[in-house]
Protein backbone atom coordinates (compact mmCIF):
# COMPACT_ATOMS: atom_id res chain seq x y z
CA UNK A 1 0.00 0.00 0.00
CA UNK A 2 1.43 3.37 -1.01
CA UNK A 3 0.53 6.85 0.08
CA UNK A 4 -1.76 8.38 -2.53
CA UNK A 5 -1.32 11.74 -4.16
CA UNK A 6 -4.36 12.99 -2.20
CA UNK A 7 -2.79 11.91 1.10
CA UNK A 8 0.45 13.69 0.24
CA UNK A 9 -1.51 16.83 -0.68
CA UNK A 10 -3.37 16.74 2.67
CA UNK A 11 -0.14 16.36 4.63
CA UNK A 12 1.44 19.21 2.65
CA UNK A 13 -1.63 21.44 3.26
CA UNK A 14 -1.46 20.72 6.98
CA UNK A 15 2.20 21.69 6.92
CA UNK A 16 1.32 24.96 5.16
CA UNK A 17 -1.16 25.88 7.89
CA UNK A 18 1.43 25.09 10.53
CA UNK A 19 4.05 27.20 8.74
CA UNK A 20 1.64 30.15 8.74
CA UNK A 21 1.34 29.82 12.53
CA UNK A 22 5.10 29.59 12.90
CA UNK A 23 5.62 32.72 10.82
CA UNK A 24 3.22 34.68 13.04
CA UNK A 25 5.04 33.50 16.17
CA UNK A 26 8.36 34.70 14.76
CA UNK A 27 6.82 38.10 13.94
CA UNK A 28 6.26 38.84 17.64
CA UNK A 29 2.50 39.16 17.32
CA UNK A 30 0.27 40.00 20.25
CA UNK A 31 -1.01 37.58 22.86
CA UNK A 32 -4.57 37.80 21.50
CA UNK A 33 -3.35 36.58 18.10
CA UNK A 34 -1.50 33.74 19.81
CA UNK A 35 -4.65 32.77 21.73
CA UNK A 36 -6.58 32.55 18.46
CA UNK A 37 -3.72 30.56 16.90
CA UNK A 38 -3.80 28.09 19.79
CA UNK A 39 -7.50 27.50 19.20
CA UNK A 40 -6.86 26.94 15.49
CA UNK A 41 -4.02 24.54 16.32
CA UNK A 42 -6.34 22.63 18.66
CA UNK A 43 -8.64 22.09 15.70
CA UNK A 44 -5.80 21.22 13.28
CA UNK A 45 -3.09 19.27 15.09
CA UNK A 46 -5.01 16.28 16.48
CA UNK A 47 -6.55 15.63 13.06
CA UNK A 48 -3.23 16.20 11.30
CA UNK A 49 -1.42 13.77 13.59
CA UNK A 50 -4.18 11.12 13.42
CA UNK A 51 -4.01 11.35 9.66
CA UNK A 52 -0.27 10.73 9.67
CA UNK A 53 -0.69 7.83 12.13
CA UNK A 54 -3.65 6.00 10.54
CA UNK A 55 -3.20 2.43 9.30
CA UNK A 56 -1.57 2.58 5.89
CA UNK A 57 -0.72 6.26 6.38
CA UNK A 58 2.46 8.25 6.32
CA UNK A 59 4.03 6.74 9.44
CA UNK A 60 3.09 3.19 8.40
CA UNK A 61 4.88 3.79 5.14
CA UNK A 62 7.91 5.05 7.03
CA UNK A 63 7.85 1.90 9.19
CA UNK A 64 7.78 -0.38 6.16
CA UNK A 65 9.98 1.44 3.71
CA UNK A 66 12.82 3.02 5.64
CA UNK A 67 15.86 1.63 7.30
CA UNK A 68 15.14 2.03 11.03
CA UNK A 69 11.56 2.97 10.08
CA UNK A 70 10.02 1.38 13.18
CA UNK A 71 12.19 3.47 15.48
CA UNK A 72 11.70 6.66 13.46
CA UNK A 73 7.91 6.30 13.29
CA UNK A 74 7.66 5.49 17.02
CA UNK A 75 9.68 8.58 17.87
CA UNK A 76 7.51 10.80 15.64
CA UNK A 77 4.35 9.39 17.25
CA UNK A 78 5.74 10.11 20.74
CA UNK A 79 6.47 13.65 19.60
CA UNK A 80 2.83 13.95 18.48
CA UNK A 81 1.68 13.04 22.00
CA UNK A 82 4.14 15.47 23.56
CA UNK A 83 3.22 18.32 21.21
CA UNK A 84 -0.51 17.84 21.89
CA UNK A 85 0.12 17.81 25.66
CA UNK A 86 2.11 21.03 25.37
CA UNK A 87 -0.66 22.58 23.28
CA UNK A 88 -3.17 21.77 26.05
CA UNK A 89 -0.87 23.39 28.61
CA UNK A 90 -0.54 26.48 26.41
CA UNK A 91 -4.30 26.79 26.08
CA UNK A 92 -4.56 26.65 29.89
CA UNK A 93 -1.88 29.33 30.17
CA UNK A 94 -3.69 31.46 27.57
CA UNK A 95 -6.80 31.45 29.77
CA UNK A 96 -4.86 32.98 32.69
CA UNK A 97 -4.01 36.26 30.93
CA UNK A 98 -0.26 35.99 31.50
CA UNK A 99 0.76 37.51 28.18
CA UNK A 100 4.55 37.54 28.60
CA UNK A 101 4.63 33.96 29.87
CA UNK A 102 2.29 32.90 27.07
CA UNK A 103 4.47 34.49 24.37
CA UNK A 104 7.61 32.82 25.73
CA UNK A 105 5.95 29.41 26.05
CA UNK A 106 4.40 29.61 22.58
CA UNK A 107 7.79 30.49 21.07
CA UNK A 108 9.36 27.43 22.72
CA UNK A 109 6.48 25.25 21.49
CA UNK A 110 6.84 26.71 18.00
CA UNK A 111 10.52 25.74 17.88
CA UNK A 112 9.66 22.14 18.82
CA UNK A 113 6.81 22.02 16.32
CA UNK A 114 8.95 23.57 13.61
CA UNK A 115 11.70 20.99 14.08
CA UNK A 116 9.18 18.15 14.07
CA UNK A 117 7.41 19.35 10.93
CA UNK A 118 10.70 20.04 9.15
CA UNK A 119 11.77 16.45 9.80
CA UNK A 120 8.47 15.07 8.46
CA UNK A 121 8.61 17.31 5.40
CA UNK A 122 12.15 16.11 4.79
CA UNK A 123 10.95 12.52 4.82
CA UNK A 124 8.44 13.40 2.09
CA UNK A 125 11.09 15.18 0.04
CA UNK A 126 14.10 12.89 0.38
CA UNK A 127 14.64 9.95 -1.93
CA UNK A 128 13.06 6.80 -0.58
CA UNK A 129 15.67 4.02 -0.40
CA UNK A 130 13.10 1.29 -1.02
CA UNK A 131 11.10 3.20 -3.62
CA UNK A 132 7.75 2.86 -1.84
CA UNK A 133 6.88 6.46 -1.01
CA UNK A 134 5.55 8.38 -4.03
CA UNK A 135 6.96 11.83 -4.62
CA UNK A 136 4.51 14.75 -4.86
CA UNK A 137 5.27 14.98 -8.59
CA UNK A 138 4.21 11.35 -9.17
CA UNK A 139 0.89 10.64 -10.78
CA UNK A 140 -1.76 8.54 -9.01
Amino acid sequence: VNITRMEIDEVVEGHRALRAFLQRVHQDCGADVLRADLEQLQALLPHHFRYEEHAGGFLDQIRRSRRHGQVLAARLEKEHVSLLATLAELRDLAARDQDDALKEAVRAFALDLERHEREEAGLLAEPDPLGELPRPSDSD
